[in-house]
């Protein structure tokens, strides 16, 4: 357990906005892409486009074309329902949730965002504002009850705020790629992105 009062385990409630934004970076082509998740749910587009084209023209140096850059792929999430967080989640030992497994999840998301709810997550915390910045951490099924959310908040070593008193889930809205050429987001059409990433 971390070394905190016991008493300040779940002790704040984060506020979590009516709408949220999510990016990842799809790297290779489809029928073999891998997803590169941010960790940081996003409260505007403008915030969220400047962090990802940035990276985006930064990682491209490495890259022989711009037929090789990575897409940015852009989901807007709804609230739906508070999670309560429990104290135990921290207690015990835990196994390692990795960047591959989060980008993995997130491209079953992007092939079928109709079938998945976000589970978002306070993370650090800022006692000036009293708020919690927000982690966009998994893709949840819609059918999952609610053993399947304290399973990996049990077990997942990914890092929770301890003062945090609960997670929320999200609904995903829609699904919007960067248009590198004319410098914009574009809404995904859903058949484009049921057969993409498809295997």
């Amino acid at each position: 357990m971390n070394d905190i009062n016991p008493s300040s385990y779940c002790s704040k409630k984060p506020k979590f906005p009516h709408k949220l934004f999510t990016v990842s970076l799809i790297v290779g082509p489809d029928y073999e892409a891998i997803a590169v998740p941010f960790s940081q749910a996003y409260l505007s587009i403008e915030e969220l486009t400047t962090d990802a084209i940035t990276l985006v023209e930064e990682s491209c140096i490495k890259y022989a074309s711009v037929l090789d850059r990575p897409k940015v792929i852009v989901a807007s999430l709804k609230f739906k329902e508070l999670v309560p967080l429990k104290r135990e989640y921290w207690e015990g030992e835990h196994e390692n949730f990795s960047t591959e497994d989060k980008g993995k999840l997130f491209l079953q998301f992007y092939r079928n965002p109709d079938f998945f709810q976000i589970l978002v997550n306070p993370r650090d915390y800022d006692p000036k504002s009293d708020t919690f910045e927000l982690d966009a951490t998994l893709p949840v099924k819609i059918n999952a009850n609610e053993e399947t959310i304290e399973q990996f908040m049990q077990n997942s070593d990914y890092p929770v705020n301890e003062l945090a008193s609960h997670s929320a889930l999200y609904e995903p809205m829609d699904l919007m790629y960067y248009n590198f050429d004319k410098k914009c987001l574009e809404k995904a059409k859903k058949a484009d992105t049921a057969n993409k990433f498809a295997n």
